[in-house]
């Protein structure tokens, strides 16, 4: 069983190492500033960097978030319907039912046994493989890490257009051997300076505050 303190911690000590790149990056751009053209490549590779922290940290707040709440052995009925959900992707998978067909008898009988029996099951999943870590992190992405999760988008709503059209686009072009996306790279990294190490610790925060209000779990009311 894992305890809060342990939890947090974890969490705290993933952000710490992300935070100290974040300044040492900048430290390398400062003491490099007389040289153009080596001041353009860390701005490049500053970029793929910072970007790979939000990733990076967005999914270890996520699996862990997850590790945690299995540890507690919660019934499903105990938990909030997002829970349930991810239980029913993970039995699908284990059945090896790769493509769902609604008229077929053995994929109805499945369900049907899932839903009869689901709410006395103990919650379990493996968190690395339901926080995927086969696309990057675009909004649409968080926005599905955040419905497994059973929170609420509202946060970044207004980061769509960051995370999309600059984020990603920069990282993209970079990582695909473009020399810039469609902002130069000095501008890209100043705004993602600005912004990303915001909304990493906006996350940070919404994981740690879903854990210590113990949101996850019904209530007596519902």
């Amino acid at each position: 069983m894992m305890t809060l303190e342990s939890f947090e911690n974890s969490l705290d000590r993933d952000l710490s190492w992300r935070k100290k790149e974040f300044s040492n990056i900048e430290l390398l751009i400062q003491e490099k500033s007389g040289n153009t053209s080596l001041v353009e490549t860390l701005y490049r590779s500053a970029i793929l960097l910072l970007y790979s922290h939000w990733e990076g940290h967005v999914k270890y707040c996520a699996r862990q978030y997850i590790k945690y709440i299995c540890s507690y052995e919660h019934k499903c009925s105990e938990l909030q319907d997002n829970f349930h959900q991810i239980m029913l992707g993970a039995y699908i998978s284990d059945k090896k039912i790769s493509q769902l067909n609604a008229g077929d008898i053995h994929h109805q009988q499945e369900l049907f046994y899932f839903f009869r029996n689901q709410q006395q099951h103990t919650f379990k999943v493996n968190e690395e493989q339901t926080i995927s870590a086969k696309s990057n992190l675009n909004f649409e992405r968080l926005s599905i890490i955040l419905s497994q999760l059973g929170l609420e988008t509202d946060n970044f709503q207004t980061k769509k257009a960051f995370i999309d059209e600059k984020l990603l686009d920069g990282r993209n072009s970079i990582a695909h051997g473009s020399r810039q996306g469609n902002t130069k790279p000095e501008q890209l990294y100043k705004d993602i300076k600005r912004e990303l190490l915001e909304m990493i610790e906006d996350f940070h925060s919404l994981i740690k505050e879903s854990i210590s209000n113990q949101t996850y779990l019904k209530t007596t009311t519902e």
